[in-house]
């Protein structure tokens, strides 16, 4: 992990007490660790996996619920998880797959409303996305 992910390249060879330990626990989901894991590994994204919205309309808030159960987190394929850890651990090839699998969300007011903050979250990253929601505005 540490020659594939700076962030571990890091934390497994600086001075934090990461680097003593023989295991290494994180709060995210096992299915996002899994499609890391899978992408670091193999390079394969999965994209028809991850979702933006709750149902398949595009007209709902954003599936990732702050009030969730917290079982459910062990479970959730939203594609916002994804990018956030992505973006964490500095996979900016896997940020672009993403970016991808969110472009033909924009189809409606409110998945570009909602595409449009995530781009703008994602500022320097995200241009793509943002391109595609500003030219939907113009439609």
């Amino acid at each position: 992990l540490a020659a594939a992910i700076p962030y571990f390249h890091t934390a497994l060879n600086g001075p934090w007490k990461e680097n003593s330990k023989s295991e290494w626990t994180t709060t995210n989901s096992v299915f996002v660790m899994k499609a890391i894991l899978e992408f670091v590994y193999t390079g394969r994204f999965h994209q028809d996996q991850w979702k933006l919205f709750d149902n398949d309309d595009g007209n709902n808030e954003l599936a990732k619920d702050k009030n969730k159960k917290k079982n459910d987190v062990a479970t959730s394929n939203n594609i916002t998880d994804l990018l956030s850890v992505a973006s964490e651990y500095q996979l900016y090839s896997l940020i672009e797959r993403c970016e991808v699998c969110l472009i033909p969300t924009v189809k409606s007011p409110e998945s570009c409303k909602t595409a449009l903050l995530l781009a703008h979250q994602y500022d320097r990253i995200l241009k793509n996305l943002k391109k595609a929601c500003l030219e939907y505005v113009v439609e």
